[in-house]
């Protein structure tokens, strides 16, 4: 009679661990599975340790194959947070895992080293390390008769080092990581009250992800991301997940997530100030579907620090204000400074204006000395000067010149010798109308030369090779013309 117990159960184990390893195949994973891993990347891979921008605790129970007798219910602890330099991760993570007789407990603790690797990327190494515990509770076998003491046999356990290894790398919207969990794959036994030994093979694991964020509203921080998570394992099928998410900032989120060849997930959550609830539900598909027809997870996550984000927020927008008015205030001192340029500049080109006129007064007054001297007549008769010419200053009225500095009315330079001058005009229509008296009162030979050295026109009446033929020319006219001199073009 006891040995026919014993044999039940034995086959009750058996059954049992083969129904777990049929789950286990069936999702690709040895390890927990859970849909809201998006909200906590931590339990995904440990290069994610301390992302947040505060310190993060949350909390999670996930009940799957609701209906099936000894269906996986998975809890899990977590604390993560950056430090002061936001260079480095640190956090802890518990989790428990019991499905029928067969209980895995872990705890770990996690470092990440975030290092930048250009202005918009960073690559992220991290690294778990603690124990974990596998128990099978044999005295939980259902058999026939539990009153017979023979059949309770004790509760077999091991505990064993464990690690995980993961990196991940962001640009921008883009987050990609990759994981090894059970990174050193112990294999602890345990022996049945019946002398048997039951292998406990804790396999590495594989586990990457990618994710991209489009932002859609930034001022709100709307965006929807798409996720895809791959789970590889020796010995089973690879499972994947599809995961598309809406979250908008200090509200909450939506989301769906497909399971391959499990289920299609529903999640939504909501924020209050530093407290976040969030709750998944697992639709089940395939032959999955035949056991049970549902999985509820639920999530609550609390932000150390996340009541001094408005002040966070505000420091930033007063430093961007102090920025814009340093820029503001630097441009005014680049203008201030080219207008100081351009005043420098007009100030120099005045000085230099004074100059010249300062320079062409003196060369007029030159100028003015020199028709002086030259006692030319003016349009009424009379010299220069305003003096009447005495007879021994016409006597001597007597000028040189150099030919190349005056042009005949042709516009050519006049011939070299000597011209008889009756006067000498600054204003062109002066000149011209004493030509004309002059042809008028029968001076047929009138014509004028402009002097550029002195800019006046002269009225000549008279040219000649010969000085003394012009000299007595000259004298000739002197009654005429009291201010008549000779004019030498050499």
């Amino acid at each position: 009679m006891r040995n026919k117990k014993e044999n039940m159960k034995a086959i009750y184990i058996i059954s049992v661990l083969g129904i777990i390893g049929f789950v286990q195949n069936a999702f690709g994973q040895q390890l927990y599975l859970s849909t809201q891993y998006y909200q906590n990347m931590i339990t995904l891979n440990p290069a994610f340790t301390g992302e947040s921008e505060f310190a993060k605790a949350a909390v999670s129970h996930r009940s799957m194959l609701t209906g099936v007798q000894g269906g996986p219910q998975t809890s899990y602890l977590s604390v993560d947070g950056q430090t002061a330099q936001g260079k480095m991760g640190l956090g802890i993570i518990a989790f428990k895992d019991q499905t029928d007789i067969l209980s895995n407990t872990s705890a770990m603790v996690n470092y990440a080293y975030k290092m930048k690797t250009g202005s918009n990327s960073m690559l992220n190494f991290g690294v778990a390390v603690g124990v974990q515990n596998q128990t099978i509770d044999f005295d939980k076998a259902k058999v026939v008769n539990e009153m017979d003491p023979i059949l309770f046999g004790p509760r077999a356990n091991r505990t064993a080092f464990n690690a995980d290894f993961g990196v991940a790398f962001f640009w921008k919207g883009l987050q990609a990581g990759f994981a090894v969990p059970q990174m050193i794959g112990n294999n602890p036994t345990v022996t049945t009250n019946s002398g048997q030994t039951l292998n406990i093979n804790n396999v590495q694991h594989f586990r990457g992800s990618v994710k991209y964020d489009f932002m859609i509203n930034e001022s709100k921080d709307m965006k929807v991301y798409p996720m895809v998570v791959v789970r590889s394992v020796k010995g089973a099928p690879i499972q994947w997940d599809a995961n598309l998410v809406l979250d908008i900032g200090k509200i909450g989120w939506v989301g769906v997530t497909y399971h391959s060849t499990y289920a299609v997930a529903f999640s939504a959550g909501v924020r209050y100030k530093s407290m976040t609830a969030g709750y998944a539900h697992d639709f089940t598909t395939g032959i999955v579907n035949s056991y049970s027809k549902r999985t509820s997870e639920f999530l609550l996550t609390y932000n150390f620090g996340d009541k001094w984000r408005e002040q966070k927020e505000w420091n930033q927008k007063m430093e961007l204000a102090d920025q814009e008015l340093k820029d503001e205030s630097q441009q005014q001192q680049e203008e201030i400074d080219s207008l100081k340029l351009q005043q420098e500049k007009v100030s120099a080109d005045l000085k230099k204006a004074k100059a010249d006129l300062e320079k062409n007064k003196q060369e007029l007054e030159k100028n003015k000395e020199e028709l002086v001297r030259l006692k030319g007549m003016n349009p009424n008769g009379g010299t220069y000067d305003g003096t009447e010419p005495t007879a021994e200053s016409v006597r001597q009225t007597y000028r040189k010149g150099r030919a190349e500095d005056f042009v005949d009315e042709d516009g050519n330079v006049p011939p070299k010798g000597f011209y008889v001058v009756i006067g000498a005009f600054g204003v062109k229509d002066n000149a011209i109308k004493w030509k004309e008296k002059s042809l008028a009162e029968g001076d047929g030979k009138t014509a004028i030369l402009y002097n550029s050295s002195l800019q006046v026109r002269e009225v000549f009446v008279y040219y000649d090779l010969s000085h003394d033929a012009a000299m007595a020319e000259r004298m000739k006219l002197a009654g005429k013309y009291p201010t008549v001199w000779v004019q030498k073009l050499e």
